[in-house]
C-alpha cells in the first residue's frame, strides 16, 4: 500500500500543477494504466484485478475456515473496485490535497468562496480532474462551485462548477470584453457579446466532450457564465489518498 500511496501523490500533483499551455491537449493520468482524455474512448475507473488484494498479492479465495467463498457476503456481492474499503475521511483527504494543488495553478482564477471550497476538500473529484486537464490548454476563471443538492448543508461535496471566464474573456450573458468601454475603443457592445458567446460555446463543448469516469450530467450557459453539473455519486477511487506524513 505504501507504493500505491506514493504513486497517488505523483498522480494528483501532476493533474493539479499542470502549467497552462495554449494549443496542447494533455492526457491526465489516473493511474499507470488508465488515462483521462477529452473525448475518444472512455477510460475505466482504476480497479483491482479480480483475485488480488490491495497490496497486489493474490488472494486464495478462502473465508475464515479455509473454505472457498462464493464471492458474496450474505446476499451482498463483494465489489471489485478500488473504492472498496475507502473511508469518507480518506476520500475527503484526497480531495483536500488535490484541491489545494489545483488552487495554486497560476492559470486558474478563483473567487474567495470557490478557493475556500476547493482547498477544504469540498469539490467533487470529477471537477478537480476536469479543471486540471482544461488548464493544460488555457486559463480559466471559476466564480463558484454552487450547491446542487438542497438540504445537505455547507458540508455538501460540490458537483457543480460555475466557469465565468476563458482566457480572460468573461462568459456571462451581460459580459463585456476588457477594454471595450475605453475611450476610442472600436469594440461595440455587440462584438463583446459575440466574443462572450463564442467563448461560452467553447467551454460548453469542451465539458460535453468529456467521457467516463468524469462525464458531465449537464452543461448550460447562465447569466454568470457556464454551469457544469456532474451526476450524483462521486466515484471514490479517482483521487487516491496522499502518502501519510513520515
Amino acid at each position: 500500500m505504501a507504493l500505491l500511496a506514493a504513486a497517488a501523490v505523483a498522480v494528483v500533483a501532476t493533474v493539479a500543477m499542470m502549467a497552462p499551455t495554449l494549443g496542447t491537449s494533455p492526457v491526465v493520468a489516473l493511474d499507470s494504466n488508465t488515462a483521462l482524455n477529452q473525448g475518444g474512448a472512455a477510460p475505466e475507473v482504476p480497479m483491482l484485478a479480480p483475485g488480488t488484494m490491495g497490496d497486489g498479492s493474490v488472494g486464495d479465495g478462502s473465508v475464515g475456515d479455509g473454505s472457498v467463498g462464493d464471492g458474496s457476503v450474505g446476499n451482498a456481492p463483494i465489489a471489485g473496485s478500488a473504492a472498496v474499503g475507502a473511508t469518507a475521511v480518506q476520500v475527503a483527504a484526497a480531495r483536500t490535497f488535490a484541491g489545494s494543488q489545483l488552487a495554486s495553478n497560476a492559470g486558474l482564477t478563483l473567487s474567495a468562496n470557490a478557493r475556500e471550497l476547493l482547498v477544504a476538500g469540498q469539490v467533487d473529484a470529477r471537477g478537480i480532474l476536469s479543471l486540471g486537464q482544461y488548464l493544460g490548454q488555457t486559463r480559466l476563471t471559476v466564480a463558484d462551485f454552487p450547491a446542487a443538492d438542497a438540504g445537505t448543508g455547507t458540508a455538501e461535496v460540490r458537483r457543480r462548477i460555475l466557469v465565468s471566464g476563458l482566457a480572460g474573456v468573461p462568459l456571462g450573458t451581460d459580459a463585456t470584453v476588457p477594454g471595450s468601454t475605453a475611450p476610442g475603443s472600436a469594440a461595440s457592445a455587440g462584438a463583446a457579446a459575440s466574443a462572450a458567446a463564442a467563448a461560452a460555446a467553447s467551454v460548453e463543448a469542451w465539458f460535453q466532450g468529456l467521457s467516463a469516469p468524469v462525464e458531465v450530467e449537464s452543461v448550460a450557459r447562465v447569466p454568470a457564465g457556464v454551469l457544469v453539473t456532474f451526476a450524483p455519486g462521486e466515484p471514490s477511487s479517482l483521487l487516491p489518498s496522499p502518502a501519510p506524513a513520515s
